[in-house]
C-alpha cells in the first residue's frame, strides 16, 4: 500500500507535503492540500482504501455464516443491477443510497445488533468506498473482496 500512495504522490513529478509536518508523505495520514495533487479521484481512493478494510474470509466461511442467520450480507451494487442477479439471502442497499441517506438509514433493520454485516458488490471497490463511508455513521461494516461470482457460487446460485 505504501508504495502506492507513494506512486500516485508523485504523479507528475509532485510530492504531497501535510501541512502540519511541511515534511514530504511518509506514513502519516493521509492529509495534504488536495491542489497539490492532480490525479483526481484517485485521491478518494486512496482515502477509501485506508479509512476501511476488507473482510478477511473467504467467501465459503461468508456463505456460512450468512446461512447459519450469524451475519447479514448487503448487496451495494445500483438496482439495476441487482435486478439482472442476486445473492437470495442479500439484502439491496445500493452505494447511492448510503451516500444519499447519510444518518438516516434504518440501523435495526439493515444492520442487526450482534450479526457481521457484509458488504459485496461486483468486484470489491464499492463495498470497500460503502464500509468507508458506513463507519463515519458508527456502523461496522467489512466489505468483501471476493468479485460477485465467487461469492454467488459459494451460496450454491
Amino acid at each position: 500500500m505504501d508504495r502506492l500512495v507513494d506512486r500516485l504522490l508523485r504523479l507528475n513529478g509532485q510530492i504531497a507535503i501535510p501541512p502540519e509536518t511541511g515534511m514530504p508523505f511518509e506514513r502519516k495520514p493521509l492529509v495534504y492540500r488536495k491542489d497539490m495533487l492532480r490525479f483526481g479521484g484517485l485521491l478518494s481512493l486512496v482515502g477509501m482504501v485506508m479509512a476501511a478494510d476488507y473482510a478477511r474470509k473467504t467467501p465459503s466461511q461468508i456463505a456460512a455464516e450468512v446461512k447459519k442467520g450469524k451475519a447479514v450480507l448487503l448487496d451495494v451494487r445500483e438496482l439495476p443491477e441487482w435486478e439482472m442477479g442476486h445473492i437470495a439471502l442479500a439484502k439491496s442497499l445500493p452505494l447511492s443510497t448510503i451516500q444519499e441517506s447519510l444518518g438516516k438509514l434504518p440501523k435495526n433493520e439493515l444492520f442487526p445488533e450482534g450479526k457481521i454485516v457484509y458488504l459485496h458488490c461486483k468486484a470489491g471497490v464499492r463495498c470497500l468506498k460503502a464500509a468507508t463511508l458506513l463507519e463515519k455513521q458508527g456502523i461496522k461494516a467489512d466489505a468483501v473482496k471476493a468479485p460477485f461470482e465467487d461469492l454467488k457460487k459459494a451460496f450454491g446460485e
